[in-house]
């Protein structure tokens, strides 16, 4: 008996020991999917990038891990980048969390203190049990340590179903300074020019958490699978993507 080996020009799939390819690859940093077992959990099947460590013994499901802020949260080894992009693919439950920030320090303003550095997270909308936010966050200083906050761009879109899951991005664009979030489930969209200024990178990027503590992102959140790159992915790359998350989870009987 012979057999036909299939390979599509110019993919490399030698380091997903699972056959695990996204279809749009360059600049992927980190590509997780999570649950099942901790070495799973752990495993970036991003080609020749660095595994992850979950931290704090967070809750390891079937098909998700349950994290909490400045708790139990997956440590990436991804700098934030001038160009950056995050898709998470998590519960679509009333939330407030952290999802993919490397937040971590603190700049003094005229305003009050700032946390400065990137994040994509949930917060709720007025208390409703049934109403969320999606946001997305670059932050800026003045250059100097400890120096004034320059300001925090931030998108935001209202969210109104809190059952199920969902497919989310964050897109940072260094050259046109825009911050655009995206509810890739639904299909709304929100953009912000974000204000000049140095970029706080601080930490590595954290699936979960952020480095701080922070009183009104308290609730465990359930993350499936995500992506970064160090690119601002196009419109038609990100499609591209959620598209491929979307099936990879219908072949499992998730919705995304």
């Amino acid at each position: 008996m012979s057999g036909v080996v299939i390979t599509a020009s110019g993919v490399d799939a030698s380091a997903n020991n699972i056959g695990l390819v996204l279809p749009y690859a360059s600049n992927c940093e980190a590509f997780g999917i999570l649950g099942g077992t901790t070495a799973r959990s752990q495993k970036n099947y991003a080609p020749g990038k660095s595994d992850f460590v979950l931290v704090g013994s967070p809750t390891i499901s079937a098909n998700s891990v349950q994290f909490l802020n400045n708790s139990k949260w997956l440590q990436t080894e991804v700098a934030e980048s001038d160009n950056l992009t995050a898709i998470v693919v998590c519960s679509a439950a009333k939330q407030n969390a952290y999802l993919v920030t490397n937040t971590g320090t603190l700049r003094s303003g005229s305003v009050a203190a700032y946390p400065l550095g990137f994040n994509l997270r949930t917060t709720s909308q007025s208390g409703s049990p049934t109403n969320n936010l999606l946001g997305t966050a670059v932050g800026y200083y003045d250059g100097t340590t400890n120096g004034t906050a320059g300001g925090i761009g931030t998108a935001s879109i209202l969210q109104v179903a809190s059952v199920g899951n969902r497919c989310i991005s964050a897109r940072f664009n260094n050259s046109t300074q825009v911050l655009k979030t995206n509810n890739l489930t639904t299909g709304v969209s929100s953009s912000v020019g974000s204000p000049t200024g140095v970029r706080d990178k601080a930490g590595m990027l954290r699936v979960g958490s952020s480095y701080l503590s922070d009183g009104a992102r308290t609730d465990s959140v359930d993350i499936l699978g995500f992506a970064i790159y160090s690119e601002a992915l196009s419109d038609e790359n990100l499609a591209l993507v959620y598209n491929w998350f979307k099936t990879y989870y219908a072949r499992r009987g998730i919705t995304i």
